[in-house]
């Protein structure tokens, strides 16, 4: 799987455009397709000292936890809290953004992931704010 995250830079950058625009980006493509699983959580974000996402199903075997969190380096945890991992990020080109995306094995089975806030990302100037979003298991 790929993806690719754009962020605009200057939205307000526009050479005779009527709007934003700052794509650079052009022919992309990938193939031969293949087809995977997305089970969506039932909550868009967590923020605050943390909370809970549940899934519609299970998650399959081989399956991955994936979501965005700013501010922080989020912890997760796979069994309602006893234990807490770190979350894995996904490697990027751009480290100096507050908005990272995780990317982590789940347990087969798991249909509910807490998360909390871990340790500010050491330049984030506010460092008592952080969200986590966009939460599904993806599995192929």
């Amino acid at each position: 799987m790929i993806q690719l995250a754009h962020y605009s830079y200057a939205p307000g950058k526009c050479d005779g455009c009527t709007g934003a625009n700052t794509w650079h980006w052009d022919e992309v493509h990938a193939a031969p397709s293949v087809p995977f699983t997305i089970i969506r959580a039932d909550r868009r974000h967590v923020d605050g000292t943390g909370g809970e996402v549940r899934f519609a199903s299970p998650a399959p075997r081989n399956a991955s936890l994936r979501f965005v969190a700013a501010g922080v380096a989020p912890e997760v945890s796979f069994d309602g809290g006893t234990r807490w991992t770190l979350a894995q990020p996904q490697r990027v080109s751009k480290e100096a953004d507050p908005v990272r995306q995780y990317w982590m094995p789940v347990p087969q089975g798991t249909e509910r992931v807490a998360i909390r806030p871990g340790a500010p990302i050491a330049w984030w100037p506010h460092r008592d704010v952080w969200i986590a979003r966009d939460f599904a298991l993806w599995a192929r």
